[in-house]
């Protein structure tokens, strides 16, 4: 049975690979290989507003790549 799966790689530094982004490839691989579908995320690669203050983060537009992210999310379920 195949199954969605969203990986959500969270190593700071995207600037060279990293053992935490070996062993999200390797396991990217081994799932897709099984026949599962994959979508991840690497935080060190999107651009959010962190410190926006509480009525933009409540009331405010979602950035592109975090409006992304809850889609693939969603899609997990």
């Amino acid at each position: 049975m195949s199954k969605n799966i969203f990986l959500v790689q969270g190593h700071p530094d995207a600037s060279e690979p990293h053992l935490c982004h070996a062993l999200a490839a390797s396991y990217v691989a081994g799932a897709e290989e099984s026949g599962h579908v994959v979508r991840q995320i690497n935080f060190a690669e999107i651009e959010f507003p962190l410190f926006c203050g509480q009525q933009v983060w409540e009331e405010g537009i979602v950035p592109a790549d975090l409006k992304s992210a809850q889609d693939d999310i969603a899609r997990v379920k």
